[in-house]
């Protein structure tokens, strides 16, 4: 059918070849998108002062088939690439895990009006950051707690537009974003920090004891402003954290299986400093569903919540932060948390 894609090359190599890349072109005579030999797609114009957003015909070769190979699938994920937001999903909606027939990853670029700079996913939902040459926040998904912070929860059907969230404007000078469940945070360069989504009862949005269901608008988490510099924030959507420009961490929500990190199971409905950190200069956190990661400015790891791998090859329960040294004298300079495994990049 038109706008169906093909890979042009030949077969790729065994996993874990090096070198080389392939093209995806459209049968509908589309244009074609980069894909290099660790599958990650390069897709739209070039970088910096060159950059063009993609065009419209781009956008619907992509995303022409994606709607009826997806029902049933198993989710998406996003890439941020040359200046472009790129949508990844698997192909099989009767096999999502791919156990029977290897699924291919099949790339929908968003019609963007500004060079993007981060991409952040939550449970049904995206956040994007954009470049014009502000920066400006988009939002596309499912709207049914208000998490694209349009200042509603009426439905959005239309799976390839983004809307953008007006309530950061440009004077806000957002300099990250985050998405988690139903929640979304946005972190300015003056170190403000910004929540809405669902008001669940764990506290995650750091608004207090709300008497609504969820806030559709971005409204400043005030119990940090003007206390801290935020730098980065994180959240699972029932947990939430914040990294400062000194290095500390700061937490709140829901404590289930401590993933907060202040030695406990109950929810703490104001931000608190995670006391085993300080002294630490932390340079990044990461969160998973039941446990959390924090980096140093030394490569140290440190790890708590339910943590499966990292002190054992048992499931421990760790309700405060523990430096992981099964990484001792490996630098580390990322990390990511998932479900029940991590990654660290040296």
């Amino acid at each position: 059918g038109q706008g169906l894609r093909t890979c042009t090359c030949p077969a790729p190599a065994s996993a874990g070849a090096e070198g080389g890349s392939h093209r995806i072109a459209s049968k509908a005579s589309g244009p074609e998108l980069d894909v290099n030999a660790a599958g990650f797609v390069v897709a739209g114009g070039g970088s910096g002062d060159n950059w063009a957003p993609p065009s419209a015909a781009l956008a619907r070769s992509c995303g022409s088939t994606l709607a009826l190979r997806l029902d049933g699938g198993a989710g998406t994920s996003w890439l941020a690439s040359r200046g472009c937001a790129v949508r990844l999903a698997w192909s099989s909606a009767t096999d999502p895990s791919g156990l029977n027939t290897p699924p291919v990853v099949l790339p929908d670029v968003l019609p963007l009006p500004a060079r993007v700079v981060q991409v952040a996913a939550g449970e049904s939902h995206a956040l994007l950051l954009v470049l014009d040459p502000a920066p400006r926040v988009y939002s596309i998904g499912t709207n049914d707690y208000g998490q694209l912070g349009i200042g509603d929860t009426r439905p959005r059907r239309d799976s390839v537009r983004a809307w953008e969230v007006k309530a950061l404007d440009t004077v806000s000078l957002i300099g990250s974003i985050a998405c988690g469940g139903n929640v979304s945070l946005a972190v300015s360069q003056r170190g403000d920090v910004w929540s809405w989504g669902r008001a669940e009862p764990s506290g995650a949005l750091g608004l207090g004891d709300l008497p609504v269901a969820c806030v559709p608008t971005p409204t400043p988490v005030g119990q940090l402003r003007r206390k801290v510099h935020a730098v980065q924030a994180a959240t699972t959507g029932w947990t939430s954290c914040v990294l400062t420009h000194l290095g500390g961490v700061m937490s709140w929500g829901g404590g289930f299986c401590g993933v907060h990190g202040h030695g406990h199971q109950e929810d703490e409905p104001t931000a608190k400093a995670i006391r085993e950190l300080s002294g630490v200069a932390i340079v990044q956190i990461a969160l998973g569903p039941l446990h959390a990661l924090a980096l140093s400015s030394s490569g140290e790891v440190f790890a708590w919540g339910r943590v499966t791998g990292a002190f054992g090859p048992e499931v421990q329960l760790q309700l405060a932060p523990k430096y992981v040294d099964a990484l001792q004298g490996i630098s580390i300079v990322q990390v990511a948390a998932g479900c029940e495994h991590n990654l660290a990049l040296s």
